[in-house]
């Protein structure tokens, strides 16, 4: 994000990324100790924290079946050309 950007876009574009990733997802990047959030192709929800490395949260999530597949909302978008999100 640019280091122009308003502090109240910014609070936007954390909620609508929060909004669009589901309440798992919004968990996991509201905790402090979670460095990285992983989504594998099977739709397992694995964690990295700070202290722990890698855990499986015993959460799948439903995927696109395409072989082309992505998540997208609006301004959001993952895929696998762009399977980062930077909030």
């Amino acid at each position: 994000m640019s280091a122009h950007a308003c502090p109240e876009s910014i609070d936007r574009r954390r909620a609508m990324l929060r909004t669009a990733m589901g309440p798992d997802i919004a968990r996991a990047l509201a905790d402090a100790a979670v460095i990285e959030v992983m989504v594998n192709p099977d739709g397992i929800l694995r964690l990295d924290r700070l202290g722990q490395g890698r855990l499986d949260t015993g959460v799948r999530l439903e995927t696109p079946r395409s072989s082309g597949s992505s998540v997208s909302s609006p301004r959001i978008s993952v895929s696998k050309c762009m399977p980062v999100i930077r909030s």
